[in-house]
């Protein structure tokens, strides 16, 4: 009998090593949301040099939103199984499909949300975050759904709460880790969040920025490894200048006012935030067209110690096959588990009268700690859409360590 029960338990005991070896070796992809109205997503193979393969699309049944300043993609790991999430806002649902690239279903939350006006996703430990923009151009009626994952990558709903902007700003960016989830809404207010058994409960904090009172809008928003930090990606509508505000958050809401950081003369807006999986940069992405023409790719140095920001460089000109002006949304690494991410992908929108182009650049990375440099690769970039006002927002699995 005893010789039984040890062979069941070794049996099941290499079963779960061959099951946490699979997670542990699950490969490295990027995922796209292409926020279109018939929604998909795209899965990319991420091969060694951050070359892109294998492209998978999967139809998610729902419909999407194209929203411009929205993270509408989440990827979650964990040692039993690694599940994405799409947001499919115009059906006011969640999309989750598994590593075999099934659609599981498409997950609604309570029935006062909506995300017609956008859908912003977080994952914090076994729990999905889901800032629902609403069904009112007005604003005001913006929620925060939390749902736990699943076995089989569903999702259980745990509830709702009011999550309206003091100028009934909608939840553009989500940031979460350990017990804080920092937003940013639609009119550059920010808030916090803590967990009651995974239910995202307001701190009472909700705020302008230092910088509202200088017409910078903080619009994305990422949060230190450690809790300590939240950073926001501010848009500066007069000088068009890269701008971005720290929080400490080390008390677990927000606490003094936040500090502004300038950094530097050239033309790029700040919109998007993304700090390195090593902490030692802080990427900054957003910009447009004009006289002169914004940049759209940047990096500053962080000190995640003290939270303070340095300026860093700035990416020339990315490739256009087009020759048209167009702005960058997200980024996402092709390396999230150590050192500076270098290799990022950065999703690019290019506009013309009749409809642009929904494209992806791959950019390589050096920096020493002082100065850093941007290269975009030769293959760059690879158009995913033509003809498109879709917004594409993008992330990458196994996600960023922290």
């Amino acid at each position: 009998m005893y010789r039984f029960v040890r062979a069941i338990m070794l049996l099941a005991a290499g079963m779960m090593c061959q099951v946490y070896a699979q997670a542990q070796n699950a490969p490295r992809m990027l995922i796209v949301n292409h926020n279109a109205i018939f929604n998909y997503a795209t899965f990319f193979q991420i091969e060694a040099g951050g070359n892109l393969t294998s492209p998978t699309l999967v139809s998610t049944g729902g419909y999407g939103t194209s929203q411009e300043n929205i993270g509408g993609v989440a990827a979650f790991h964990s040692t039993t199984q690694d599940c994405f999430f799409i947001a499919d806002g115009a059906s006011n649902a969640v999309a989750a499909i598994d590593s075999d690239f099934n659609v599981i279903a498409d997950f609604h939350a309570g029935p006062l949300d909506f995300g017609v006006n956008g859908l912003s996703l977080a994952v914090n430990k076994e729990f999905l975050y889901a800032g629902f923009g609403g069904n009112s151009q007005s604003g005001g009626n913006s929620r925060m759904a939390s749902f736990r994952i699943e076995p089989g990558c569903n999702l259980e709903y745990l509830g709702s709460v009011p999550a309206v902007g003091l100028g009934s700003g909608i939840p553009n960016y989500l940031a979460t880790r350990g017990k804080i989830l920092v937003v940013s809404y639609g009119d550059g207010s920010i808030e916090s969040f803590h967990f009651s058994k995974g239910l995202a409960q307001s701190n009472g904090d909700l705020q302008k920025t230092t910088g509202a009172t200088k017409q910078l809008i903080a619009v994305s928003v990422d949060v230190s490894k450690d809790g300590t930090f939240a950073v926001f990606g501010d848009r500066d509508n007069v000088h068009g200048r890269p701008v971005v505000e720290v929080a400490d958050i080390s008390s677990g809401k927000l606490g003094q006012p936040t500090v502004v950081y300038r950094l530097g003369s050239d033309f790029l807006l700040s919109t998007f935030v993304r700090l390195s999986p090593d902490e030692s940069l802080l990427y900054l992405s957003g910009g447009e067209g004009g006289d002169p023409p914004l940049k759209t790719l940047g990096a500053a140095f962080f000190d995640r110690t003290t939270g303070t920001v340095k300026p860093g460089c700035f990416a020339p000109p990315l490739n256009d096959p087009n020759q048209e002006w167009g702005f960058t949304t997200n980024v996402a690494f092709a390396n999230n588990s150590k050192g500076l991410g270098a290799t990022l992908y950065v999703m690019e929108v290019s506009v013309e009268f009749i409809g642009g182009n929904q494209s992806l650049a791959t950019v390589n990375v050096q920096s020493n700690g002082k100065s850093c440099s941007f290269q975009e690769a030769g293959n760059s970039p690879l158009t995913l859409e033509s003809g498109s006002f879709d917004f594409g927002t993008i992330t990458s699995s196994p996600p960023r360590t922290f």
